[in-house]
């Protein structure tokens, strides 16, 4: 139990929980290291490949991962570097790291698109012509692209056209910009994060082609549940006292939850979970948000990410936290549980 004063006269009163890992984190170390005090590398493989759903998971990327573990655990226990395995002080900490278990795919999973690249100059109203080493007309660069660019690959073509402003009008692009942070950047940023953060994400099929009867999708329409995503919140690295998760998508997807909230306590309630029916995966965000909770007066933000549905790693994994311009912070990570029924 804990206190602080406030209102210059009155003290108000906390229950203290010291940060400890969570005992469904207890429970998984004593079951895969057999309950000894250690986790050797096999024991480590089989974790990966059983919880984690990393089939492809092999006894190298095992001892690997125990290798950056234990030089850790030397930097500040010299005298224990020569013990084999780790301990579940370690593995807490592996299950905390967002560079050795992040939550999403890390890899450049789709080819990439050509990308040519034109530059136009505010002429181009008057004159419809493209300034690139020498000048094209507009119209001719059109139709090349129409007739050449979408036979020698299924993949999109990305064609990026600079307009270079007038200072006044540079100066009004830049205000629009600066005034711009919010929850529709979030979503932008975690849709990029997908196919390895290189910049391009590949629509999925049923965007790109056209159905029976020349059907398009139909993002009203009511379709069934393709799959149910679970989410358990277990663990914070900082004190938030008020989390949100939800999912952004198409209208039937929509949803947005939050931990239940314990007066006088200095931590919320880890451990719930949460369930997501979703009738459109492929284009689906999970969204988490933390907050300082107020009860006289609006949150404070905490910090924010947005994830990829579709390319979410299950088991049990660190998700970093970023401010409201989209920034990682460094050492702020949430610890949460991804299901997939």
């Amino acid at each position: 139990m804990g206190s602080y004063k406030y209102c210059i006269c009155f003290t108000r009163k906390f229950v203290w929980r010291a940060a400890a890992p969570p005992p469904d984190v207890r429970q998984t170390f004593v079951e895969y290291s057999e309950g000894a005090a250690q986790m050797g590398p096999d024991q480590l493989r089989r974790f990966l490949a059983e919880a984690q759903g990393q089939a492809e998971a092999t006894l190298a990327d095992a001892e690997r991962i125990i290798e950056v573990l234990r030089r850790r655990r030397c930097h500040h226990l010299p005298a224990m570097l020569s013990r084999p395995g780790i301990t579940l002080d370690d593995f807490f900490h592996f299950l905390f790291s967002d560079d050795l278990n992040p939550p999403i795919r890390s890899q450049v999973g789709a080819a990439l698109p050509q990308h040519p690249k034109r530059t136009l100059w505010s002429m181009l109203i008057r004159t419809n012509v493209v300034c690139f080493s020498h000048t094209f007309e507009m119209i001719k660069c059109l139709r090349s692209i129409k007739e050449f660019a979408f036979c020698a690959s299924p993949y999109p073509v990305v064609i990026t056209l600079e307009d270079h402003l007038t200072p006044d009008l540079q100066a009004k692009v830049a205000e629009s910009l600066w005034q711009g942070y919010g929850r529709s950047l979030w979503l932008m940023q975690g849709l990029f994060r997908a196919n390895g953060g290189c910049g391009y994400v590949r629509k999925p099929d049923f965007l790109m082609n056209i159905g029976p009867r020349a059907a398009v999708f139909e993002p009203e329409a009511r379709l069934p549940v393709k799959i149910t995503l679970k989410v358990t919140d277990a663990h914070p690295t900082t004190l938030f006292t008020d989390f949100q998760v939800g999912i952004a998508g198409v209208p039937a997807d929509i949803k947005m939850k939050r931990t239940r909230i314990k007066q006088d306590d200095w931590m919320p309630v880890w451990g719930e979970e949460f369930s997501f029916p979703l009738t459109v995966p492929e284009l689906a965000l999970l969204r988490i948000e933390a907050h300082e909770y107020n009860m006289s007066d609006m949150d404070d933000f905490g910090g924010q990410t947005c994830l990829p549905v579709w390319e979410l790693k299950p088991g049990i994994r660190a998700v970093p936290l970023h401010d409201h311009k989209g920034n990682k912070y460094k050492s702020v990570r949430l610890l949460m549980r991804f299901q997939f029924v």
